[in-house]
């Protein structure tokens, strides 16, 4: 049997590379997988209501009919992440979105599809969304443990998934609903949950969440409270609804800037796109090697106040390449920035209201979006592309200003306060 120093040696390289933990390496790829079935879908669901109806108001509500659950239900969605636990939401979410996609080319080739069908499908699709999400964060600590470090790599290495989905997904979604059809690319996002659902089964039991509930541990207001009382989270849920409301209004600006400066031309907007992408999948990787050198919040501080300064030269008239570099130098920042302050939102709250934390936290950004991506394109047209995006700078510059006081916070096991308790922490 081994003693204290073989136990020490044995763990250490797991502290030191969470890649190798065969639970931590299915994650990635059903995340991947997953993800670049999502991707494709975001681009075949409105391609398909465009061709087929020749209304792009009804495509457009199919954007807005996916986020509506979300903002509405994701609060009291944590309820359901803590009393069924992690893993059982993660398998039931990759589950009904396989059944959901999959009822889009069924019903259509069954002649039942109809506009109003697609919509409640979309919806329920949203459904979905919120509990999954936070449960695929709040495994992480699970298989990892509650090291502050550990999860931020942890979260790095999803957070590179996610971007190069994105950055790679829209592009194939376009190829293959030229090469198979839009209704097949359905069927293969359908297979893509059913492989993620196949390497997440077996994960470790959510046994810290599960028995938090059953204690009577893991109310809503419970959550709520804490969010109040712990000035750290606090300012990380803040932060993370600001960033929600200030974002889009960089991601309108780019076919605008593409369409006013760069002649009108969509491979501009595209690249714009694609540099903040690409962007950020480098900066995930940037977070591996860094997140044992420096404290969390002090990678996020920085990551904040680097993602916010290029910014402030996107009003110059200059060539789009130059454009492209400052958005890819900006995204890099943004992993530096989430990753961390993920982690602390899935490491510092007590077990019992971490799915309540991290599902208000995604809702307010969820709330936030729309709101911002209803307001951005009128106050362009009426201020000026140069005005927004100036007063866009200045806001993610206050924005690192709000992450950048939470330096020198205190750790989780010594600040976090008790469920219901009065004392604030740090």
């Amino acid at each position: 049997m081994a003693g204290p120093a073989g136990q020490a040696r044995a763990a250490a390289p797991t502290r030191r590379s969470p890649w190798r933990q065969p639970a931590v390496q299915r994650m990635i790829s059903a995340e991947i997988i997953s993800r670049l079935g999502t991707q494709l879908t975001a681009l075949a669901i409105p391609w398909f209501v465009l061709v087929s109806t020749g209304s792009i108001s009804r495509m457009g509500l199919v954007f807005a009919v996916e986020l509506i659950p979300v903002a509405v239900l994701g609060i009291p969605s944590g309820h359901l992440v803590a009393r069924i636990g992690v893993r059982k939401t993660m398998y039931a979410g990759e589950g009904l979105s396989a059944v959901l996609i999959a009822l889009v080319p069924v019903l259509h080739w069954a002649g039942l599809l109809s506009y109003g069908a697609l919509l409640v499908i979309v919806a329920a699709m949203g459904l979905v969304t919120a509990p999954f999400l936070a449960a695929q964060r709040l495994m992480l600590p699970e298989v990892l443990g509650d090291d502050e470090a550990t999860v931020v790599a942890g979260n790095a290495g999803l957070e590179a998934v996610t971007r190069t989905a994105t950055v790679a997904g829209p592009a194939a979604a376009g190829y293959l609903i030229v090469a198979v059809g839009t209704l097949n690319v359905l069927w293969i996002d359908a297979a893509s949950y059913v492989v993620s659902f196949a390497l997440l089964l077996g994960l470790p039991q959510a046994a810290n969440l599960a028995a938090a509930a059953e204690q009577g541990g893991g109310r809503l207001l419970d959550g709520v409270r804490y969010v109040l009382q712990d000035h750290v989270v606090g300012r990380v849920v803040t932060a993370a609804f600001c960033y929600g409301l200030v974002t889009p209004f960089i991601l309108i600006s780019l076919p605008v800037m593409a369409k006013i400066r760069y002649g009108g031309d969509p491979r501009v907007a595209g690249w714009l796109f694609a540099a903040w992408g690409i962007g950020a999948v480098l900066g995930t990787f940037a977070v591996m090697r860094l997140a044992r050198r420096l404290p969390p919040i002090r990678m996020g501080a920085i990551g904040a106040l680097c993602l916010a300064i290029p910014l402030w030269f996107l009003p110059l008239h200059q060539p789009a390449v130059t454009v492209g570099i400052i958005l890819a130098v900006s995204g890099i920042f943004t992993s530096l920035l989430n990753s961390p302050l993920i982690a602390l939102l899935t490491t510092r709250p007590p077990p019992a209201v971490r799915p309540h934390v991290v599902t208000l936290t995604v809702t307010s950004n969820f709330l936030a979006a729309p709101v911002a991506y209803a307001l951005a394109g009128t106050l362009i047209a009426h201020a000026g592309l140069g005005t927004v995006q100036l007063a866009v700078a200045a806001a993610l510059t206050a924005c690192a200003l709000l992450v950048f006081s939470l330096l020198g916070y205190e750790p989780t096991a010594q600040a976090a306060p008790a469920l219901g308790g009065d004392n604030e922490a740090g």
